[in-house]
Formats: structure tokens, sequence, C-alpha cells
């Protein structure tokens, strides 16, 4: 009876060991953390950002799963929220690398955010990639964190060659927010860019947060007659210095950056016939963004936004160095970002050459009839 007893326990153990050896054979864990704004002002930016992430993951399934090294890998995406407060996404990603041993973090998507999270990653030696943080601190003094967006300061280039190849300005003139870093920075990168290209910045104009009467301002740059007015501020300033613009009688080309591109109604109805640069357009004529479009449309019933579209590149961008690499280990992965050539997505062209800031595709939107219209796509 105890033999048999014994050999029934020899058997049960060896069918278990040698089950929990096929299930780690078939199917090991790839434990990514993804950090965005889940609740809060910004939520719909977070569930836009996961619905990118989703589309990416079916997609690797759909074709087999992700395989590395001839293993294949189950993802777990361990989602945490950062809301828009920079202390709960370093607590966010403090819990991810000590806690659930994540070998990558995607995200945050708000550069106020990224950019702590950014240190503490790379203290840990966990690779990141943020999929809509523009900021260019987010990766100053880091080894382990690259970007699929482009830069605040890299659009501020494209928009003066846009303007002097595109719409054949001579002259331009600006209005920006000298106290914002972001407007001032990218009014520099602009008025740089266009005078070495052969323009002229007949008018430059700059004004103090918080600022609500632009009329001075416009008046000056009205008596300048320049071929195109670039505003590069915030949406509540863009609605006022159009209103007054149009009040005073200008008619000026209006340029602008990203931050012309949020669907508001009311926006749009003020900046009819303005172009403005951002990451992604779902017109874009690319069969590998209709794919995607024609996919994400028949999920959720909408286009799918730049969000969307970054955060799918994110993940696509990690399989590839994953599958290259032969490896999932974040050390052969933050070494391989360091190295990183080109890479092209739905976002268009990535060309890293060595930075973790990518030289890539800027798509120029065009505002017709109330809508945000594909104009052009500037590949670098």
């Amino acid at each position: 009876m105890k033999k048999t007893v014994g050999l029934i326990l020899v058997i049960f153990v060896t069918l278990l060991l040698a089950a929990c050896s096929r299930q780690d054979e078939k199917e090991p864990e790839i434990r990514i953390g993804f950090i965005a704004p889940f609740t809060g002002v910004l939520r719909d930016l977070g569930t836009s950002c996961l619905e990118g992430a989703r589309i990416a993951l079916e997609e690797i399934e759909h074709r087999g799963g992700l395989v590395i090294d001839g293993r294949r890998y189950r993802i777990n995406l361990i989602l945490k929220d950062g809301q828009n407060i920079p202390e709960l996404a370093v607590q966010a990603a403090q819990e991810l690398i000590n806690h659930e041993e994540v070998v990558l973090i995607i995200g945050p998507p708000i550069s106020s955010l990224a950019i702590p999270v950014a240190q503490l990653a790379c203290q840990a030696d966990v690779p990141m990639i943020t999929q809509n943080s523009t900021h260019p601190d987010v990766t100053k003094g880091t080894d382990c964190v690259v970007r699929t967006c482009f830069t605040d300061t890299f659009q501020g280039g494209v928009m003066a060659r846009f303007a002097r190849e595109n719409l054949q300005a001579r002259t331009a003139a600006v209005l920006f927010d000298v106290a914002g870093a972001f407007n001032r920075t990218i009014t520099e990168i602009f008025v740089n860019h266009f005078k070495e290209a052969g323009g002229q910045i007949v008018a430059s104009e700059s004004y103090t947060t918080g600022e609500r009467d632009f009329r001075a301002h416009l008046r000056r740059i009205a008596e300048s007659q320049p071929d195109v007015l670039f505003l590069p501020n915030y949406i509540h300033e863009i609605r006022l210095q159009i209103d007054q613009l149009r009040e005073l009688g200008m008619n000026v080309q209006i340029i602008g950056a990203d931050t012309m591109s949020i669907r508001n109604a009311e926006l749009i109805a003020r900046i009819e016939g303005a172009y403005f640069s951002t990451h992604f357009s779902a017109e874009t004529p690319d069969d590998r963004v209709q794919v995607f479009s024609a996919e994400y449309q028949r999920k959720f019933q909408r286009e799918p936004t730049a969000a969307v579209a970054l955060t799918y590149d994110a993940l696509n961008l990690y399989f590839q160095i994953a599958q290259e690499q032969g490896s999932i280990d974040p050390e052969k992965i933050v070494a391989a970002m360091q190295n990183l050539e080109r890479y092209e997505g739905v976002t268009g062209i990535m060309e890293f050459r060595g930075s973790p800031d990518p030289r890539k595709s800027v798509v120029i939107i065009h505002v017709v009839d109330g809508e945000f219209r594909f104009h052009t796509r500037i590949d670098p």
C-alpha cells in the first residue's frame, strides 16, 4: 500500500512539473508598464492611448503572438493612472519597477509627467518609450528613453520649411508668449529656419502669459504686411488672437503648431483656412495608415487620434527591437535603443540616428469648411 501511494505521488509530482515546464516553455510573460491619465480632466487622452495599445496587442496576437528567439511570449500590460499629477506618475512608476518588475514602461504621454518618470526609469535601468511627450527635457540626460513623437522644437523647423517651400511665403510675422518655454522655443526655431531658407521676418511680437488684449501687437503685424502669421500658442489664446485679428480686418494666412489640433468646433470655426503641424492624420494616403485606421474605426466607430497612433507605434517599436535583439532583457533593449536608426510606423518615418528624439514625418493639416483635412506629409 505504501509503495502504491508513493508511486502515485511520484507520478503526480512528475506530471505537475511536466505541465508547469510545458506552460513555461509555451508562453513566458512580458510585463509592460503603461502609465497614462485614466481619470481626471485628461482621461480622454489616457483612453486614446490605451485604445492604440489594444490595437497593437490584438494585431501581434493575430499574427501568432510575439515570438522572440523562437519562443512565444504572452504580453501582460499593467495599467497605472498618473492623472495629470507628476507625484502620482512617479508613484506609479515606482510600483511598476519595484513590485510589478516590468521590463518596459510605455508613457506617460504628458511631458510634465514623463520628465520625472524618465529619470526614475533610467536609475532603475528600465527602458521607457513615451508616445506623446514632446518637451526636449523628457530625454535630456537619459540613456534609456526614446519617443515616437517629434519634439516641440522640431515642428518649428518643419513649419518654416512648409511656409517657404509649399506656401511660397517670402515674409512672416510671429506672435508668441515669451514667458512660455514651448512658445518661445518653437518661435526661435521657426524664425531661424525661415531666415536660413531665404525668408524675412517682418514682425516679431511677444506677450506674457495671461495677456488678453492683443490688438496693439496685431496692428503692428498688420503694418508689416506678412505673407504668413505664425501662432505657436495655446487654444484659449489663439481664440482671442483670431477674434481680434478678424475684428481689425486683417487678412493673412495663419499657420500654427500641434496646439491647434484639438477638435473643438468653436476653435475650428475660428481657424478656418489655417495650416498647422501635427503627428497623424487618418487621411494620410499610405497603405499602412489606411489599414490601421480602418481597423480602428471598425472597432471604435471613430477616427483614430494622434495619441492612438503614437501609442500603437510605441508598442510596435518595442516589439521590433526585442525581436531584433532576440531578448527582452532590459539592458539589451536599452543598448539597442541607443543605436536605433530607422523605424516606419503609422505616424510615418522615424530616423533616430542614435538619438532618442527622432527626425520624423510631420503631417500638415488644412482647415477647410470646418474640417481638419490632410494637406501633405513632410518626411525627414
